[in-house]
């Protein structure tokens, strides 16, 4: 044998063998190829292939192979010649996208959710970078960088998040891709849990007109000491001409604004001090809100009837009712109504005798 040479490392010399192992050459594409032995006597010739980097493979193909080759050439001592190829495989690495599942919940009260959804994907050895971009929601939007990090903004005024009502559970999807340096890419989705916590506002305990009102007063008690010229009511067993009563309000949420007959008990969640005053209604009573407990919304109050009213004539005993208005707004806005009546009878009871 006159020369032999793998990858353009000389082997044999003019006839001479090289010393073995012979020190590894730097190959076209980075890495490192080294022989490691060569026996005359048997031909066999024994090498090593080191990968030192990850290779620019054809994009976007997934899972390819490239290949880096090497000339063997061979000549005798007498001129005759052979070659081949020493070919080495290199098989891409791809990555691997891994769908996530937020466990913290997006509501009124928690706004923002923050993660990253690179964390458990398998970017390989060509590294991976995620599509980034502004995605949007059913109930809010996401911003997705390119390093995986995100945050997703849930929009608490959005028709599809209030349609939730309160205590109500969706869900947001989005489907982000994973993407490597030579263009393989990966998708999986990113899902977020999204719950409305808005609890509605009541107003109970109060009853309708049409069932008698929530209190009632008889003019038949009045006084004569009332004012000037003014005489009794019929009723010779006098009664308190003011009654008292009480309601029930409910807001999960935090009470905003409460008032009853423009009355202001609860002002930007202030609650006012007790007893407030009392105002002088409509048909020149007295209306006072006499407590309000925060821990059980129960609201109570007093009616005073000071002088007789203006019934409609000729009918007899009949009843006049004199209605408050009711309302409570909560924290995040939600409101409800209803009304205080107060029935004011015409009448002259008659008491039943008691018989001894």
């Amino acid at each position: 044998m006159k020369t032999l040479s793998v990858g353009g490392i000389n082997i044999v010399v003019n006839g001479v063998v090289a010393g073995f192992p012979l020190s590894g050459v730097t190959t076209p594409l980075g890495n490192t190829l080294t022989i490691t032995g060569y026996n005359p006597a048997t031909g066999l010739v024994s090498y090593s292939y080191t990968l030192n980097d990850n290779e620019a493979h054809p994009t976007a193909n997934g899972n390819n192979s490239l290949f880096e080759d090497f000339a063997v050439s061979l000549v005798d001592s007498d001129g005759d010649s052979a070659s081949n190829t020493l070919s080495v495989q290199i098989v891409d690495d791809v990555p691997t996208a891994v769908s996530d599942v937020n466990l913290t919940v997006a509501s009124e009260n928690n706004l923002v959710l923050n993660g990253n959804v690179i964390t458990n994907d398998v970017q390989g050895a060509d590294g991976a970078a995620v599509t980034a971009g502004t995605l949007s929601g059913t109930y809010g939007s996401l911003v997705l960088n390119a390093n995986g990090t995100y945050t997703y903004t849930l929009n608490p005024n959005d028709g599809d998040f209030k349609a939730l009502t309160g205590g109500g559970v969706g869900s947001e999807v989005f489907t982000y891709t994973l993407t490597d340096a030579d263009g393989d890419v990966s998708t999986a989705t990113l899902t977020l849990t999204i719950k409305n916590d808005d609890d509605g506002v009541t107003i109970t305990n109060l009853t309708p007109k049409g069932e008698g009102g929530d209190a009632k007063v008889y003019e038949d008690d009045l006084l004569a000491t009332r004012g000037e010229n003014e005489s009794a009511g019929s009723d010779s067993s006098k009664e308190s001409t003011t009654v008292t009563g009480d309601f029930t309000i409910s807001a999960p949420d935090g009470v905003k604004t409460l008032s009853v007959g423009g009355i202001n008990i609860v002002v930007n969640g202030v609650v006012a001090g007790f007893p407030l005053s009392g105002v002088t209604t409509p048909l020149g009573n007295t209306l006072t809100i006499t407590g309000y407990n925060p821990a059980t919304g129960l609201v109570s109050y007093s009616y005073t009837l000071n002088d007789n009213e203006a019934h409609p004539t000729a009918n007899g005993n009949n009843s006049l009712f004199e209605d408050f208005a009711v309302s409570l707004v909560d924290s995040d806005g939600d409101s409800a109504s209803n009304t205080l009546s107060v029935q004011i009878v015409m009448t002259c009871r008659r008491r039943l005798a008691t018989s001894t």
